[in-house]
């Protein structure tokens, strides 16, 4: 009976380890969530989740970009691995999707990597607080 009862308390300690650290990855994916400004200042993106990936759509424009609008979904199907996002950008002035990589090098800084076959171009993005 003692083994049994040992059996038991070691499975249900896995399982609340295997759970902290199931929950310490969710939160790693989840800090990419929230508002965050281009470094030129004319436009923010806010990241949320949608099911199991993470999107971000246009919230402001200060400067008028042409095709950009207020409302575009402009990161489609990131998913988090190894601590960076991967999925695509929409850029609305080429009417064109590319392979991208987001990651955070701090709290407050969202680094954005847009792959066009050869080339890659990074962008750090600085968070903001939400207007709401």
């Amino acid at each position: 009976m003692k083994t049994f009862s040992k059996l038991i308390t070691a499975t249900l300690l896995i399982l609340l380890m295997s759970r902290g650290l199931f929950a310490q990855s969710v939160n790693k994916a989840d800090a990419v969530l929230g508002i965050f400004q281009s470094p030129e200042g004319d436009r923010k993106i806010e990241i949320y989740k949608d099911n199991d990936q993470y999107v971000g759509k246009l919230v402001a424009i200060t400067a008028a970009n042409g095709k950009a609008k207020v409302g575009t979904v402009v990161l489609k199907g990131f998913t988090f691995s190894k601590g960076t996002w991967q999925g695509k950008v929409y850029l609305p002035a080429r009417n064109s999707e590319y392979p991208a990589t987001l990651t955070l090098p701090d709290a407050a800084t969202l680094t954005i990597k847009v792959k066009a076959g050869f080339l890659s171009q990074s962008k750090n993005w600085a968070r903001v607080k939400p207007l709401y």
